[in-house]
């Protein structure tokens, strides 16, 4: 087990056992929800419980795993077919201290202030892969892999839009998002570089949909 934060976000549920799990998941479908998105933190017994219980009750389940608890291919094998932002998908090919900052150091490409520089690094993660051979041969094949297990993502493309420098208006995961246009002025400066791991990444997002990938737009 791992040692939580036990203050999760107001928009986050934590579940203490496996009881709990079933009774909240019920809790749910008695309130007339039908789809349940499962969080990183999650142990894999745990999201196996809820996905019983949710299978049971004709729940759809939608997962954000990126973390190296539960995998995607994992949740795969465990019934999830629906997955969220598919800026997820490189942590399966990359190591840990690759992605992100790592990517973005490997890739000679600035090194930007705060959440700007985890939203940039996400961009920055396709372009390393796209870089290595192997690592591209291991995305394809990743991506086959989940197209013919009948896999849906989300794209996020807004955070990342906006950390290199493609969008006009803010986009963050901070609580209030930036909106000033000498933010974007400066964003635009130093995102030279960062625009082609950006545009990377769309391709890469073009690339999962040739694959067989459903791709479901927005965040």
């Amino acid at each position: 087990s791992h040692d939580w934060d036990r203050f999760p976000p107001m928009h986050h549920l934590m579940l203490r056992d496996r009881d709990d799990a079933i009774q909240v998941v019920k809790a749910y479908r008695d309130q007339g929800i039908d789809r349940l998105k499962l969080y990183w933190k999650l142990e894999r017994s745990d999201m196996a419980v809820v996905i019983e219980q949710a299978n049971a009750l004709d729940m759809s389940l939608y997962a954000h795993v990126d973390n190296g608890i539960v995998s995607i291919p994992e949740a795969v094998d465990l019934g999830v077919r629906n997955f969220e932002h598919i800026f997820t998908l490189p942590n399966i090919i990359l190591k840990n201290d690759e992605t992100g900052r790592g990517a973005l150091k490997a890739l000679g490409l600035p090194q930007l202030s705060g959440v700007l520089n985890y939203e940039a690094g996400l961009a920055a993660n396709f372009a390393l892969i796209e870089s290595n051979p192997t690592y591209k041969a291991d995305f394809e094949l990743l991506l086959a892999t989940l197209a013919e297990k009948g896999v849906t993502i989300s794209t996020g493309i807004n955070h990342t839009a906006t950390a290199t420098g493609q969008a006009i208006y803010g986009s963050s995961f901070e609580p209030i998002p930036y909106q000033e246009t000498t933010e974007h002025d400066d964003l635009r400066v130093r995102a030279s570089g960062l625009d082609d791991a950006f545009n990377i990444m769309m391709m890469a997002i073009k690339s999962a949909h040739e694959a067989g990938i459903k791709i479901r737009i927005g965040t």
